[in-house]
């Protein structure tokens, strides 16, 4: 397939061949004896030749505008049906001069190419009735009759006149029938209605089919009485009105004729008087001034007045209250207060779904649409058969999208003349309304619906109450989803009852979804359907035609399937899916996994194996073996010794939260209080699940008395500073504290401590200072009142202490970070050690104040 670019420079060529031919009638050869005999070559080109020939020289100024002369220098060959003068002459007023316009360029190139046939064809070739293909595409009519030759209408005055790349044959007139009815309004002069079609976005409309228009001149649409429409949903019924659907010469009108219009419900009525043809239409009438003006897709006929079309006198809202077909889409905006909105300004397009479509929805559902408490829902409803603008049928393409007030797309198909949006057919379009148009379709479109709408206006109540309870209507509202929703009757068969704590609830219902959209005839025999409760499938059984779902501990049928929402697919059973009972508490489930032997040990080491096998519920972030063994040398040794069992404790019940949260429940930003009492930020970013800068590596292992998260990290974000120093080994910091009475004071907000190793203090020139007094000087010059990073440390930035009247002052040396005191420097080995109150960073060196 050649692209644009290509056909134009071949149509190029071809135009510049038809120059050439006009050229070449200064040896143009007679129509007589030898027609069939070949036409020797001259030593010019078509162009060459057309140059040459004084009566082409209108032929060759087209060509240079249309810049064509080079493609008909080209090596051909071309035949070329060249008009002389007289024929440009007799073209109607300024159109030569309209076509020679640069702005008109592509039109006068279709025009010139239709001139052109690829080869040399001689005038013995030529036979009544033969089609020739142009290098423009459309065919030529050839005539011969009485030894006369006429091409497209255009007699053949001068033939087989010879050029080095083709022949040409000298007509008498222009040929306009490659040009379209939007071409010819161009060149015509039809200004006012070809901005007017411009601005409706109907050229693409009168380029095609087969039609009849009336055209009204400038002069009629500067006479509209108030002026013009200027916006398109105004003038787009305005100008259907102008159109008809079939090609009709004035010859074929007859008296009292109805011609039925583009717009929808409106025709034209025909008057013949002594030979002058009006049009009557809804407001107004017209008269022919010019007929028959036939173009390449149709006729038209140049009127004197704006036909108008019968202004609508109704909103939207009072159209729809007097259509009969419409009660209940009336009973149904009134009960989401629409009604004052499509009394609106507008424009809005409406796919109004007919009494018989609200009819044929499942039992109940239009009686829940229409209680109070579903407006949201119902107005979701309606709003997706809304669509801002004015879009008559015309303006609907086969595969296009609208977006609709609601917000989500609809999708349009039309074949064999049907339109369908959103699955519902079309049946009668273009009612026409003072604030937009409506069309009548024969189902209730229920594409902006989700899961959980689906539920709620299906009568699915236990379902929705145990998804409220559970806190699960985001989840369900959200992703791609199958649902198997078990019916009231089902809820109600539950052994025992239904589960009334949330986490029991909650693993009762993650059985039932399935995180992909699967359709029934989706579903094989002994397929595995995995669901959101971590662990447990779904095998579907085929029976008979029918679908069963077998889980941990029951099997359901599934009675109604298909019913598909906005985020993904529902199918009812009749019977709840129970899953696996947990068997083992928290502590067994710990001991029983491998990967968790690390953390049974530092629990059995703070005694708190025995609250964890309590009732609880608890929800355990459990950091794997990896995750100690990654703690720094020696911590996890010092976490276990007896004297830090508080610390330990501390660090262990950091990682515990009251009740049983599964990763489905988890949000970005959301905060956990642990039963420790510091809270821990969780963060959900790209399917990942973060607790305290932990990612979840497996989650929702379920418990007895709760569930466990693997994360893979130990969190460290209870221990403060004082407990940083105890776990890394820093004994004689922590020794001096204790002497000088500090521990208190370091265990308070936002701190940063410049913490010296124990080599440090085993340094210090004549032994650590051993008095209470000195000893806190000293510590309180390594102490800062707010939280600073190592990134946030300046080249020459004095940072106060807690000693008075003393400061440090931070030198950056290649990466190295140095803080100078009042009598010695000390440089950070190892930085950013955060705390639960602080920072730490170790030093080499003790600073002396």
């Amino acid at each position: 397939m050649i692209t644009m670019l290509q056909s134009l420079k071949l149509l190029s060529r071809r135009a510049a061949v038809a120059l050439s031919l006009a050229a070449l009638t200064t040896t143009l050869a007679a129509c007589g004896d030898d027609n069939d005999a070949p036409v020797a070559p001259t030593g010019q080109t078509i162009v060459q030749t057309a140059a040459a020939t004084p009566q082409l020289s209108t032929l060759v100024s087209a060509l240079q505008a249309a810049e064509l002369t080079a493609t008909l220098n080209g090596p051909g060959p071309f035949t070329v049906f060249a008009p002389i003068n007289p024929a440009f002459s007799a073209l109607p007023a300024d159109v030569l001069q309209r076509l020679l316009e640069s702005g008109n360029r592509a039109i006068l190139t279709k025009v010139l190419t239709f001139h052109v046939v690829p080869g040399r064809i001689t005038a013995g070739q030529l036979q009544n009735g033969q089609t020739l293909t142009t290098v423009e595409g459309t065919t030529l009519p050839v005539t011969v009759a009485g030894g006369v030759v006429t091409v497209g209408g255009a007699r053949v005055t001068t033939a087989d006149i010879s050029a080095s790349n083709g022949v040409v044959h000298l007509i008498d007139g222009v040929m306009l029938g490659s040009l379209d009815i939007v071409d010819n309004a161009i060149i015509r002069g039809f200004s006012s209605l070809v901005s007017a079609v411009t601005t409706a976005n109907l050229a693409g409309a009168l380029r095609g089919g087969n039609l009849t228009v009336f055209a009204p001149t400038n002069a009629a649409f500067a006479a509209i009485p108030g002026g013009a429409p200027t916006t398109a949903a105004a003038l787009t019924p305005v100008l259907q009105l102008h159109v008809i659907g079939s090609r009709a010469l004035s010859t074929q009108l007859t008296n009292g004729q109805q011609l039925p219009t583009l717009l929808t419900g409106a025709n034209l009525t025909v008057g013949l008087t002594g030979g002058t043809v009006r049009l009557t239409g809804p407001r107004n009438a017209a008269t022919v001034v010019t007929a028959n003006i036939v173009a390449k897709n149709g006729v038209i006929h140049v009127i004197d007045n704006v036909l108008l079309p019968a202004a609508p006198a109704q909103t939207i809202t009072q159209t729809a209250a007097a259509t009969p077909q419409l009660s209940t889409l009336v009973t149904a905006l009134q009960a989401a207060e629409l009604t004052g909105t499509l009394s609106g300004t507008g424009p809005f397009t409406v796919f109004a779904p007919v009494n018989d479509a609200f009819a044929a929805l499942p039992a109940g559902v239009v009686q829940r649409l229409l209680e109070t408490g579903n407006r949201a829902i119902l107005s979701k409803l309606l709003t997706f058969h809304v669509v801002p603008g004015r879009i008559t049928a015309s303006q609907l393409q086969n595969g296009q999208t609208l977006t609709t007030v609601e917000g989500t797309t609809l999708p349009v198909t039309v074949a064999n003349g049907v339109v369908t949006v959103g699955g519902a057919r079309v049946t009668t379009a273009d009612i026409n309304a003072s604030n937009g148009v409506v069309h009548l379709i024969d189902g209730v479109l229920l594409g902006s619906l989700d899961i959980v709408d689906n539920a709620i206006i299906r009568g699915l109540s236990s379902l929705v109450s145990a998804v409220t309870a559970a806190n699960l209507g985001t989840a369900l509202r959200g992703g791609n989803l199958t649902v198997f929703a078990p019916t009231n009757a089902a809820f109600a068969a539950i052994p025992g009852g239904a589960p009334s704590d949330v986490a029991t609830l909650t693993r009762v219902l993650q059985l039932h979804v399935v995180g992909a959209r699967a359709l029934s005839t989706q579903l094989t025999n002994g397929q595995q359907l995995p669901t959101l409760l971590t662990g447990s499938s779904l095998s579907v059984g085929l029976v008979g035609g029918g679908v069963r779902i077998t889980g941990p501990r029951n099997t359901v049928s599934v009675v109604s399937a298909d019913i598909v929402a906005k985020n993904g697919v529902i199918h009812v059973i009749d019977n709840v899916l129970l899953p696996a009972p947990a068997q083992q508490t928290i502590t067994q489930t710990a001991v029983a996994t491998a990967q968790l032997s690390t953390l049974v040990t530092a629990l059995q080491a703070a005694d708190l194996t025995g609250t964890l096998s309590g009732t609880g519920p608890f929800t355990v972030f459990a950091p794997v073996n990896e995750a100690f063994a990654g703690l720094p040398a020696g911590v996890l040794q010092r976490l276990l010794e007896t004297g830090n069992r508080a610390i330990l404790s501390k660090l262990l019940t950091f990682h515990v939260v009251p009740g049983r949260i599964t990763a489905s429940q988890l949000r970005n930003g959301q905060t956990l209080t642990t039963v420790e009492g510091t809270t821990l930020p969780v963060t959900v970013a790209s399917g990942f699940v973060f607790v305290g800068g932990a990612r979840v590596t497996t989650a929702d292992i379920e418990a007895s008395n709760g569930v466990v998260h693997l994360i893979d990290g130990v969190l460290l974000g209870s221990l403060d500073i004082v407990d940083n120093a105890i776990i890394r080994g820093l004994s004689s910091l922590v020794g001096a504290v204790t002497a000088a009475n500090l521990a208190t004071a370091l265990r308070g907000d936002n701190l940063t401590v410049f913490a010296p190793t124990n080599a440090a203090f085993a340094a210090i020139p004549g032994g650590a200072p051993t008095d209470a007094a000195t000893l806190a000087s000293v510590l309180q010059l390594h102490v800062t009142g707010s939280r600073v990073l190592a990134a946030e440390l300046s080249n020459g930035r004095r940072l106060s202490t807690l000693l008075p009247n003393n400061s440090l002052t931070v030198s950056l040396f290649g990466g190295t970070v140095r803080l100078v005191g009042p009598r010695n420097f000390a440089t950070v080995v190892s930085a950013n050690i955060v705390a639960k109150n602080g920072i730490i960073h170790l030093i080499d060196t003790v600073l002396l104040p």
